[in-house]
């Protein structure tokens, strides 16, 4: 029997660069069915920072739940190179991220990441910005 393999969709986003951010993910079965989602705002950070955050949240979440085999989508290219060696990652905070979701994969049976188109990324790129525009929209809603 084949193993279960789940799929992972993360994103980050952030209004500004640096700026207010938000990371979302959301996990699947090998039946495609969501087993969950997540969205959180994550306060100042840059778009990158966002994006590994919300891998390496993602990546706790799959182990927690015993996902021994995960495949994840991200609509960000140079995460998903430099997590494989593609890229260089010369910014240390990226390089420190980068190095603590290598250590993760290692937790998993199997572990890869490749890289989308935004399209393919809808749910996730969604969940991050609306998280954002809610706290945005919360912060407004108080100084009135």
């Amino acid at each position: 029997m084949k193993p279960t393999i789940y799929t992972i969709y993360t994103d980050g986003a952030c209004k500004g660069n640096p700026g207010p951010a938000g990371i979302a993910y959301t996990i699947q079965d090998g039946r495609g069915e969501t087993l969950l989602w997540r969205a959180e705002y994550i306060g100042k950070a840059t778009n990158n920072i966002a994006e590994y955050r919300a891998l390496i949240g993602a990546l706790h979440e799959a182990a927690d739940r015993g996902c021994a085999n995960v495949r994840v989508y991200t609509d960000s290219q140079l995460m998903a190179m430099q997590v494989t060696g593609g890229y260089q990652t010369r910014n240390a905070a990226l390089k420190e991220l980068r190095d603590e979701v290598r250590r993760m994969f290692q937790k998993f049976e199997s572990a890869e990441i490749a890289y989308v188109r935004r399209e393919a990324n809808k749910e996730a790129d969604r969940l991050a910005s609306g998280i954002v525009k809610q706290h945005l929209s919360s912060r407004r809603n108080r100084t009135r």
